[in-house]
């Protein structure tokens, strides 16, 4: 490793993502197109950065929730004005609206295109909540939601698979990430990518697993970290099957509206933190 790397107090790209929870590859992008970040560089042209970039990535992340597009926050970077209000502005609708429109025209291409720069150009906690959950929204109510809610997922699980980081040669154990009926394989995909993004090691489960089957995949290895997302609303029954499974499994993680109404407050509903060993 070049030594530049140890002195001063600098690191490298690795390091900034992992205290920010930025990917390499959206910061590379924020530095190049939108001049948010200039690191320096090494003898051998590796980028460098310090805890001054920490704190402007981060109030990068705070302009963009709320609603600041990309284009008019660097203005904005080292103000000592109060952050604007929350808005939902025009380039998340048009985001959204770009989305729709590949999505009625069946431009499967298009679509693939305009969600890797999506993903490229916006941390994945900002496009699940701001731009995804909106879009699948709006599918809901359409005259042909089923297929475009299905063409949409199936794109977005093109993506994992091409663009997810091999987990090869990592020893630390993978948070699994799966959901129950009847929550859609969508919504536990863009929570792994969240997770993925916050340098976790994760493992993503498609398909829909029963409470029966999250007790069982618990027994049998009770160390591993899960997350498990359940939409809907409870019974009696269940809501009780859960509680015991929290009191026995201090690995287990809950998320999802049914899971939220039932269990309000409580210490293991992820949000938006990280997940590490039964430890969030």
């Amino acid at each position: 490793m070049d030594a530049a790397f140890t002195r001063d107090g600098c690191f490298p790209i690795g390091e900034l993502s992992q205290r920010t929870g930025v990917n390499s590859i959206t910061l590379r992008a924020w530095e190049r197109r939108h001049g948010l970040l200039k690191p320096a560089r090494t003898a051998k042209g590796h980028r460098l950065y310090g805890q001054a970039d920490v704190e402007r990535v981060l109030q990068t992340l705070a302009l963009i929730e709320r609603g600041v597009p990309l284009r008019k926050i660097r203005p904005l970077l080292g103000s000592d004005a109060p952050l604007p209000a929350v808005v939902q502005d025009e380039e998340t609708l048009h985001l959204q609206q770009q989305l729709l429109a590949h999505l009625e025209q069946l431009e499967a291409g298009r679509l693939a295109e305009t969600l890797q720069e999506l993903f490229k150009q916006y941390p994945a906690s900002w496009c699940r909540k701001q731009v995804l959950l909106p879009l699948f929204g709006r599918l809901a109510g359409h005259g042909a939601a089923a297929a475009l809610e299905a063409l949409l997922q199936a794109e977005l699980m093109r993506y994992a698979l091409r663009y997810w980081p091999a987990g090869g040669g990592k020893k630390q154990r993978g948070v699994q990430v799966l959901g129950g009926v009847p929550t859609a394989p969508w919504r536990t995909l863009l929570l792994a990518l969240e997770l993925q993004e916050k340098q976790q090691n994760v493992q993503w489960l498609p398909g829909t697993f029963s409470l029966q089957a999250l007790s069982q995949l618990l027994a049998l290895n009770p160390q591993q970290p899960l997350l498990y997302c359940l939409d809907g609303v409870l019974n009696t029954g269940q809501e009780q099957q859960l509680a015991e499974l929290l009191r026995a499994y201090p690995q287990l993680w809950l998320q999802g509206t049914a899971v939220e109404l039932a269990f309000a407050g409580h210490e293991r509903l992820y949000s938006d933190n990280r997940i590490q060993g039964g430890q969030c």
